[in-house]
């Protein structure tokens, strides 16, 4: 209630000259937005409107009792701030409980003890929740992605941010999918771009929203078809350049099912097009089917490219696994870890001879089949697994795939 009265001083402000409109408000007539306890109020920034608007809040504070917590995060004009005793509010900041900064939150996990699997389910929970959060709210330039992205590379391999680290397997191959046979983080690049199309979609099927309202209105001079044929001006915010550059990735999506044909311009084919009494609507198509809702992941999915699928991806990622044992049967299976002959093709001195026999250079195929210590325990476990002994990482894989047993006996041999 006491919001309602808010907005109808501030509307009542604005028609009696107290304050002015903000040059991308005056059209639409916007004064102030609120959301949760957050409250935003526009207008022209002359010491006059921000005086006014200031006593319009001391009103509502006199009444209701509640008061206002006041911070500027963008600069002010110096004499605004000495008269109206404003302060500003510096970034990174708590949103609703929320922070809004990703290294700050990486350095304070106890992350030594982890293990890669560990470090995976926190990036893929805790930070894709802080990246959801920001890019369903703005546009991320791509070196804040770049620079995101380094971090959760830095913290999967090193488990820390602040030293130097090698990658095991490069970021763009690890967030593909876990059927691509990697890992499946999210690729901040594409999932920017998602939820940026979601803005195309709210401004054809959410005709309510004031977002919608103002850009119709301020950028598309009152007619959402100009989207398609509109350029970037300098003059434009960094948003708005970005909406526009992934129009064409929702231009094949969004059409037109025509009614009365009053919404469009029909020059040519009226012999082909059957008008009735419905109105025209857009219609909503990224799969080829109608839909009324718009997915964030599977847009995603739609627009991220993707690489033929690998027939192990089952048996590294099962249901039943450890996360930790899957996480190191990945890296074994790409041939990732840092074996004595992986270790020579970095340039790093040392001797190739395998450790454990000391008969023959150790690879991973050596280490872990060939060589006459670990064969000894790999058909000691494939015994108890009532499995097969395999030489081959390849051949086992082929094994695992194949196997034609009952449902607790492999989901063993997939353990083992």
């Amino acid at each position: 209630m006491a919001m309602n009265c808010l907005s109808l001083l501030l509307d009542r402000g604005t028609a009696e000259g107290q304050f002015g409109y903000h040059q991308h408000c005056r059209d639409s007539k916007l004064t102030h937005l609120c959301f949760a306890d957050d409250l935003l109020i526009f207008c022209d920034g002359s010491l006059q409107s921000v005086t006014n608007v200031l006593r319009i809040l001391k009103q509502i504070a006199e009444v209701s009792g509640l008061t206002v917590t006041i911070c500027l995060t963008e600069p002010e004009i110096n004499n605004i701030s000495s008269a109206t005793g404003l302060v500003h509010a510096l970034l990174p900041i708590r949103y609703l409980g929320v922070p809004l900064q990703v290294k700050k939150k990486i350095n304070s996990w106890s992350a030594r003890s982890l293990s890669f699997a560990g470090r995976l389910l926190l990036i893929n929970t805790v930070i894709a929740r802080i990246s959801n959060f920001w890019c369903s709210t703005f546009t991320i330039p791509k070196k804040c992605i770049k620079i995101t992205n380094s971090l959760c590379g830095a913290y999967l391999w090193r488990g820390t941010t602040e030293e130097h680290h090698f990658a095991r397997v490069s970021w763009d191959t690890v967030t593909l999918s876990k059927e691509e046979g990697r890992l499946g983080i999210r690729d901040l690049n594409y999932w920017n771009k998602a939820c940026t199309l979601k803005l195309l979609w709210l401004l054809f099927f959410r005709s309510g929203s004031i977002w919608v309202a103002w850009f119709t209105k301020t950028i598309l001079s009152d007619y959402k078809s100009n989207l398609w044929t509109i350029k970037e001006k300098q003059s434009h915010s960094f948003a708005i350049k970005k909406l526009l550059r992934v129009r064409d990735l929702a231009y094949p999506w969004i059409k037109i099912k025509i009614g009365d044909g009053r919404s469009v311009e029909i020059h040519a084919l009226l012999t082909t097009i059957t008008l009735n009494t419905d109105e025209d609507r857009y219609e909503w198509c990224p799969n080829g089917s109608t839909t009324s809702v718009f997915s964030t992941g599977a847009i995603y999915r739609l627009i991220k490219q993707h690489q033929p699928l690998v027939p192990w991806n089952k048996v590294v990622w099962n249901p039943r696994r450890i996360p930790k044992h899957s996480f190191l049967t990945w890296l074994v299976v790409l041939n990732r870890c840092p074996t004595k002959d992986r270790i020579l093709s970095w340039g790093l001195q040392t001797t190739l001879i395998c450790t454990l026999c000391n008969l023959a250079d150790e690879t991973r195929d050596h280490l872990f089949f060939d060589c006459v210590f670990s064969s000894v325990i790999w058909e000691t476990l494939a015994r108890k697994a009532r499995c097969r002994p395999i030489s081959t990482w390849h051949q086992l894989l082929q094994y695992l795939q194949q196997r034609s047993c009952p449902k607790p006996e492999r989901i063993l041999g997939l353990l083992a």
